[in-house]
């Protein structure tokens, strides 16, 4: 009988990009992410001859980029496929890898630069240019420019600079600033977060509960996040993000199990957005889902949320949860001398009226919750969803999203953060003189 999938996919990105020269415009730096739609100029292109440039000081260089391509029925074309996953975009020609409608196209909001308002400067070098004018999400504040530009044959050299690197033997996803590493024997069980070479976190925390009643039967299932267990099905390994599929199952006791769902992982440079799967079947009532971070030598000392301009200290006393008061909160930031980590979980509005949403953060070392190598919490944090009465069959996608900075949080900047993070940049493409 099936019971219940109550999935998640959790890892969590920390970084910023204090180690490049960051700009002032953003309170973090995010990637730009256009479609082939986008740009159908270059639509039908041999993939391996575009590049992207940036403009500084009148001077042209290639910068970062990636094309991760989808296929026809919109699923990622792997760069390795482990697991029931395809390499090949069914929309290509058998020996080409071409840029279509559906395929993307990522560069970094660091790697913006000036306008050309007329000629190419002559590192470009290409009859076939767009310009690609990249504008804030809550404002028409220009952030800067970049130019594509497309190659009958010899392109430059792609840049040599990579923002991600994936290592799947060791189960380690890298930044400049972070390494992350999971444990080999529970998947989802993250066991090590270091930052500049610090590490600050003891582990993921999941804590679900189901509600079951069928006929005569009922009670309460309960897990952690040693019982999720699955496989990885395919990744994609670019300087820009890391995608990473994990095939996940909750293991219910008895010998039984959810049903296996794919949980992709999206990885950059400041943040990762990583999805909670809810799904609903016979004899469910209602679930619980508690998920969150516990701190090690993590030194925050301040909570910021959404709701309040209140700016909380968390080491005055212990408290079970300093966002009682403020259970509409959708994004907290705790924040230290040298850090702060921002968290947000966003439900899509067809099922936001049917959960409910309460943001914790704890900060009391005398609390154990195990399974986990330390007690208490230093702080822990995150978000416990409930489902209510009406809350339909069927699967259902939420969204947890982390971003860390190397600086001390400044009020003001989490509405920043959240909008970035959350609404699209917006983009004007101009087809250019080539030269």
């Amino acid at each position: 009988m099936k019971l219940i999938t109550l999935l998640i996919s959790i890892v969590f990105l920390m970084p910023l990009t204090l180690v490049w020269s960051q700009s002032n415009k953003l309170a973090v730096e995010v990637p730009v992410i256009l479609n082939g739609d986008q740009l159908a100029q270059f639509k039908g292109k041999e993939i391996q001859n575009l590049r992207v440039f940036s403009v500084k000081n009148g001077q042209a260089s290639v910068i970062p980029f990636q094309i991760d391509q989808l296929d026809a029925d919109g699923d990622w074309v792997w760069e390795v496929a482990q697991k029931n996953g395809i390499t090949h975009d069914n929309e290509d020609s058998d020996n080409k890898k071409l840029f279509d409608h559906n395929d993307q196209l990522l560069f970094m909001t660091i790697d913006l630069g000036e306008k050309q308002s007329s000629l190419l400067p002559s590192g470009i070098r290409s009859k076939d240019v767009l310009q690609i004018q990249v504008k804030a999400p809550d404002s028409n504040e220009t952030l800067g420019w970049v130019y594509i530009a497309y190659y009958l044959s010899k392109p430059p050299p792609l840049s040599p600079r990579r923002y991600m690197s994936y290592h799947p033997e060791q189960k380690k996803i890298q930044s400049p600033i972070y390494k992350m590493s999971y444990s080999n024997e529970f998947i989802a069980v993250m066991n090590q977060l270091s930052i500049n070479g610090t590490e600050i976190v003891d582990r993921l925390k999941i804590r679900g509960k189901i509600k079951v009643g069928f006929l005569l039967f009922g009670g309460n299932i309960n897990f952690n996040e040693e019982e999720v267990d699955g496989y990885p099905a395919g990744y994609i390994n670019g300087p820009i993000r890391t995608i990473k599929r994990v095939v996940n199952y909750v293991k219910l006791g008895a010998g039984m199990h959810s049903p296996s769902l794919n949980c992709d992982h999206l990885y950059y440079p400041n943040h990762a957005e990583i999805p909670i799967m809810l799904s609903r079947s016979v004899g469910v009532k209602n679930m619980t889902l508690r998920i969150g971070l516990d701190f090690h030598g993590a030194d925050f000392e301040h909570l910021y949320n959404d709701v309040t301009k209140e700016v909380q200290l968390l080491k005055d006393k212990d408290i079970d949860n300093r966002l009682m008061n403020f259970q509409t909160a959708q994004w907290m930031v705790l924040s230290g001398l040298s850090n702060s980590l921002f968290t947000s979980l966003r439900v899509p509005e067809n099922i936001h009226h049917l959960v409910s949403i309460s943001p914790y953060v704890i900060y009391n070392e005398n609390l154990t919750d195990l399974p986990e190598n330390f007690s208490g919490a230093e702080p822990e944090s995150g978000f416990t969803v409930t489902t209510k009465k009406d809350f339909p069959s069927g699967e259902h996608l939420l969204y947890m999203t982390y971003a860390l900075s190397t600086q001390s949080h400044t009020a003001g900047n989490g509405v920043k953060i959240n909008n970035l993070l959350t609404e699209p940049l917006k983009t004007m493409v101009i087809s250019m003189p080539g030269n």
